[in-house]
């Protein structure tokens, strides 16, 4: 029984990857620039969103909270893998954040040294951000923690977007 939750597992970290790398089931569309986001003559004042304690905070290219969808998000934690995908719902657009650790041991905090990753892509355009430098924390119940990352546009050179910045509780929701 032990082999077969492994390879269940593995197979679910390899669905996540494939996801990240591949930008999902199909081609997405590809992510064009708005006048909204070409520079301005003169820049407005950031206005840093104060957000609820399970939500997320997005900093940067998007100025906004952003709240878990548990229904449609799922982690998977074994031995050695740690794997989630998780929706977020912000107020007019969705996410999609992708979390990581290659080298698990358990709860505790990862970096990229032990093997943590992490990537958001915004739903359903395609446009994907990942990660520079980053703390991702998974609690007891392998469901739920903490993150703190930043972030770099991936669609091409020049980068079309601003950089993203990402904090917050991150949670699958209860088990189904």
């Amino acid at each position: 029984m032990r082999p077969i939750l492994a390879l269940a597992l593995f197979a679910v970290a390899l669905g996540v990857v494939v996801l990240v790398v591949t930008g999902g089931i199909g081609r997405m569309p590809t992510t064009t620039l708005h006048s909204s986001t070409s520079p301005s003559a003169s820049p407005s004042p950031v206005i840093v969103p104060v957000c609820a304690p399970n939500q997320l905070r997005l900093l940067g290219a998007f100025n906004e909270c952003a709240a878990t969808v548990p229904s449609t998000s799922t982690c998977a934690a074994a031995a050695t893998n740690f794997a989630a995908v998780v929706r977020l719902h912000a107020s007019d657009r969705d996410f999609l954040l992708y979390l990581g650790v290659s080298a698990y041991s358990g709860p505790g905090t990862y970096y990229p040294g032990r093997g943590a990753t992490v990537a958001i892509r915004q739903y359903p355009t395609g446009a994907l951000w990942q990660s520079t430098n980053l703390t991702l924390t998974v609690n007891g119940d392998g469901r739920s923690g903490l993150v703190a990352a930043g972030f770099f546009f991936q669609a091409g050179v020049p980068n079309p977007l601003p950089q993203l910045k990402l904090s917050g509780a991150w949670s699958c929701g209860s088990p189904g």
